[in-house]
């Protein structure tokens, strides 16, 4: 029996100026012969994390409503600040002096508790020469975005929502992917990158050093175009969201 088809999935969208003007630097240099499969490149409305995958009905769907509904993520945050800051308190060689000052430092809300990401790089899924995903990596300062994001996806794992769970959580932001493009003269779909040139050229790239994460979103499969601002862009339809 085939796996259920996936229908949803939980994410923390990522928008902002700095990231849409990397974004539309990097669509020209593609358009400039920048070696990526036409169609490759995800559309900006489309960049976010994904925390995980799920198969629903209209019940369970409605149960996928209710734990995001029922999260706290500002909460979480604050907690995962207050063990981060409690383990390096205890892990400090230093005076109890110096690992007080360090605790409280580490523990301090940065801008009322916000979480700042900084978004950089560009690696492959795979083997850089035979890949099909093409993204960047982010980071914060603190240390906090993995584990935060393990306990945003903990209540939904805990109702039976998703699925995949047995796979490690990889933060990552989809840049390019070729998966869903058909081969030339051919139907059969899964174009493959061979992404090493623009890996070396990107490699230190910073997309955006200031991005804040301020909702999680139940979306639904599959881009949906849309007329924007600087002309045609998509996004993933949002089923419902939490914003804190």
């Amino acid at each position: 029996m085939s796996p259920a088809r996936l229908s949803h999935f939980l994410s923390l969208p990522l928008d902002g100026p700095q990231l849409a003007r990397s974004w539309n630097a990097f669509k020209v240099a593609l358009d400039g012969g920048a070696s990526l499969p036409d169609g490759a490149l995800r559309p900006l409305g489309t960049l976010h994390l994904t925390l995980g995958v799920m198969s629903l009905g209209q019940q369970d769907l409605a149960r996928a409503v209710d734990v995001l509904k029922g999260l706290r993520p500002a909460e979480l945050l604050a907690e995962v600040r207050r063990a981060r800051a409690q383990s390096l308190a205890a892990a400090s060689l230093e005076s109890s002096e110096s690992a007080s000052r360090q605790g409280t430092a580490a523990g301090a809300p940065n801008e009322a508790g916000r979480l700042v990401l900084s978004l950089g790089g560009l690696q492959a899924m795979a083997s850089p020469e035979r890949t099909r995903v093409l993204y960047a990596v982010p980071t914060d300062s603190e240390g906090l975005l993995q584990p935060w994001a393990e306990r945003l996806r903990q209540p939904f794992i805990d109702a039976g929502l998703l699925a995949e769970v047995n796979r490690p959580l990889l933060l990552h932001v989809t840049v390019a992917k070729s998966s869903h493009l058909a081969h030339r003269n051919s139907k059969r779909r899964g174009v493959v990158m061979d992404g090493r040139q623009i890996i070396a050229r990107y490699a230190n790239h910073v997309w955006a050093d200031d991005l804040s994460i301020c909702r999680i979103a139940l979306c639904r499969m599959g881009v949906k175009k849309i007329q924007g601002p600087d002309g045609m862009d998509a996004h993933y339809e949002v089923h419902d969201e939490k914003t804190f």
